[in-house]
This record gives C-alpha cells, structure tokens and sequence, in this order.
C-alpha cells in the first residue's frame, strides 16, 4: 500500500526543559514489589497553548507526570512545536480545524512519548511508556479553559 502524506507537517519539536527525578521508598529493605511499580496509573498533568501566524504555527506543551511524587519517576516536560499545513488554500475548514487542533495535539504528545522513553530507558524503573490519552477529554477540558478565559 502506497502512503499518502498528511498536508500537516511537523516541521521542528524541541525540549526547551526537562526534569526527571527518581523517587525510591524510604524503606530500602523492604523490596517487594520494587520492580513492579505500575506507573502507567500516575497522574498526568497537561496543558498546551498554539500560536498562529499566516503559514505555520506552534504549540506549546507542559507535561508533569507523578506530581503526588508517589514511588517510580517524576518528570516535568516543557517542549514546542512548529507545524505548517501545505496547499491550505485546497483544505475545508473541518479538515484544517481537525488538523489544527486534534492531529498536532497527538503528533506533540507522540513526540514526548518518545523523548520520556528514551530519556528514562537506563533508569532504575527502566524506560518510561506514557500511556494513552483520552484526547476527547483533553480537547473538552481544553475548551472549557478558553471559554473561562474568555468570560474574565
């Protein structure tokens, strides 16, 4: 099957910061169940802005997973991306609007997905899989941000 390329394109992602910390219990003697943390049900905290101009635009995007602090990693990511979408004069307003908003949105949190994998890979925990994102609820939450906003 021959791929058919997205009119969205990512042009750059980049980390402006990152921490990572590695919480252990205090309790070193006591190991079982040390290597089975589940840190999948962590919380995630996430909040992402976008700039726009006439050809492209950016999204910005904070991340803080295990902000409870609770056993396994802590990480706090703040990363960017600029995108264009090409021949957009040729796009509906739907496809643009779901590109702009859903599409982008997934490509930043895949591109963090990887980052967090690679970065925590050699740590005690081994390397950290952000699980999936209900991006129907981080839209609908997203929304009702703006919307506050805009009511101040």
């Amino acid at each position: 099957m021959k791929v058919k390329l997205s009119p969205l394109r990512i042009i750059k992602f980049q980390v402006q910061e990152f921490a990572h910390k590695t919480i252990i219990s205090e309790d070193l003697e006591n190991t079982e169940g040390f290597w089975e943390i589940e840190m999948y049900k962590h919380s995630i905290d996430l909040n992402f802005d976008q700039y726009f101009n006439d050809r492209d635009f950016l999204i910005e995007m904070q991340m803080h997973i295990n902000k409870k602090k609770e056993i396994g990693y802590e990480l706090k990511i703040d990363a960017f991306a600029q995108f264009q979408i090409q021949e957009h004069s040729k796009i509906s307003d739907g496809v643009k609007g779901n590109l702009l908003t859903i599409s982008s949105v997934n490509m930043m949190i895949s591109n963090i997905r990887g980052y967090l994998k690679n970065v925590t890979s050699y740590g005690v925990f081994g390397g950290y899989l952000l699980p999936s994102i209900d991006m129907a609820d981080v839209l609908s939450q997203k929304m009702k941000k703006q919307s506050k906003q805009l009511k101040k």
